[in-house]
């Protein structure tokens, strides 16, 4: 039986794109690693048998809009991130 979500591989991704965030923070550029990371989810929740492709990507969306609002406005750059992974996620 297929569930809604699975909590822990959306969670997984949001860890991958939180790590990207802090690199940004200090002044990297994760443009390219982001795209790669929101496309390595999105290709892992589409083979996922357990749990729903749609449902994955809504979720880690949604904690990705989460995180970007409760992000200290000190931190721009790790909100973008986050604003950024919401972008390729709609």
């Amino acid at each position: 039986m297929e569930s809604p979500h699975d909590e822990g591989l959306v969670q997984q991704y949001a860890g991958m794109v939180a790590a990207l965030a802090v690199k940004a923070e200090q002044g990297r550029v994760v443009d390219t690693e982001l795209v790669e990371v929101i496309g390595q989810a999105r290709e892992h929740f589409d083979v996922c048998a357990t749990s729903n492709a749609s449902a994955n990507t809504m979720a880690l969306k949604g904690k990705m809009k989460i995180a970007a609002q409760t992000t200290d406005e000190s931190q721009p750059r790790t909100a973008q991130v986050f604003l950024d992974a919401v972008r390729l996620l709609s």
